[in-house]
């Protein structure tokens, strides 16, 4: 299988490595995306990685700034959502990267199945009076746009509110281990009025939408978690010490860099013919499974080489070790992709 790019297929990745991103707000990081024609690209892509022109603008934005790519998947499922069944004038901000969108589908112990959810949208006059309560928000105080999931009377609905509206309280940022960057807040919905306007159909599973985008998202993150791991345990490997030898110069460490090459190297390839394979939803699962769970073994290795120097909060081994276990969680986690990977093995073995 041919897994290069043409000249044009390239573009988008190589704009993404250009691009001038700052550490911060993230709403300068979402407008130079925007204009880089990232956030509008494959937007109707619901399962799978999407092209592989796609999946590789997504590691070279996940070797500069990991958090970006997780917080632009999440802002892409609803700006596709927007583009298919909602308002053109909010589609078009969102695809500019002039406005972000939060996604506030999940919620605790609950699932997304008509009349089992907790947020409900009662009608009122020509519109809705939506209340209820989302434990988990990513960018819920950076966006501009709240998308909720709740049950109406007429069926599960997606309702387009801003964070400002009277009724909607936004707690504070959950403590997390690692990307502290999207600041992930619970919100709470207050008999918020939505005009009917805003309000559009949801998908058939709201909730497996957003597990795909997050795949899509950690899966290029943890390649892009190996990338870095495995450059600065060569860095510090190769490091001259005062006395004796360096690191590389022992058997041990060397064993250990031949295996971090094969598991990215592997990782990478495996992930590249999903992205090719786009249709196929257990390669996509395999994927997300071997990459996420290598970046994990990765970055251990890499502290490991480093040692007592890469145990500190300022070491980039140290931060990819703790939001390397996010991408075995996020999406579908390891245990729900092998049932998923073991149904579809059993299924293509029947006879």
């Amino acid at each position: 299988m041919d897994f290069e790019l043409s000249e044009a297929q390239k573009e988008l990745a190589e704009r993404i490595e250009g691009l001038d991103l700052p550490e911060e707000p993230i709403r300068a990081c979402f407008a130079a995306l925007g204009q880089a024609g990232y956030l509008e690209r494959e937007l109707g892509s619901q399962e799978g990685f999407g092209s592989l022109a796609m999946w590789e603008a997504r590691v070279a934005l996940a070797r500069r700034m990991p958090q970006l790519v997780l917080a632009a998947e999440l802002d892409r499922l609803v700006s596709g959502l927007v583009a298919e069944r909602g308002p053109e004038t909010i589609s078009a901000a969102l695809k500019s990267g002039q406005s972000i969108a939060a996604a506030a589908f999940s919620e605790r112990d609950r699932n997304t199945l008509r009349g089992e959810l907790g947020t409900l949208a009662e009608p009122d006059g020509d519109g809705f009076r939506l209340s209820g309560r989302k434990d988990q928000v990513s960018l819920a105080r950076a966006c501009d746009l709240l998308a909720v999931l709740a049950d109406t009377p007429e069926g599960s609905a997606i309702l387009l509110v801003e964070p400002a509206a009277d009724g909607v309280r936004i707690g504070e940022p959950i403590d997390t281990l690692g990307f502290q960057a999207l600041g992930t807040c619970p919100v709470a919905f207050e008999s918020v009025a939505v005009g009917r306007e805003r309000v559009i159909e949801a998908p058939d599973d709201p909730r497996e939408a957003l597990r795909w985008a997050e795949d899509r998202a950690v899966t290029a993150i943890a390649v892009g978690i190996c990338k870095l791991s495995l450059d600065r345990a060569r860095q510090a490997a190769d490091a001259p010490r005062q006395a004796g030898k360096p690191p590389a110069g022992y058997q041990v460490v060397r064993f250990q860099l031949a295996e971090m090459l094969t598991l990215l190297q592997t990782a990478e390839l495996l992930a590249r013919r999903a992205a090719a394979e786009s249709s196929d939803r257990s390669l996509a699962l395999c994927a997300k499974v071997f990459a996420t769970e290598a970046a994990c073994r990765l970055s251990d290795s890499a502290l490991s080489i480093l040692a007592s120097a890469g145990y500190r909060r300022d070491e980039p081994v140290a931060r990819a070790l703790l939001e390397a276990r996010f991408g075995t969680l996020a999406g579908h986690s390891s245990q729900v992709a092998r049932m998923a990977i073991a149904d579809d093995a059993l299924a293509r073995l029947a006879p």
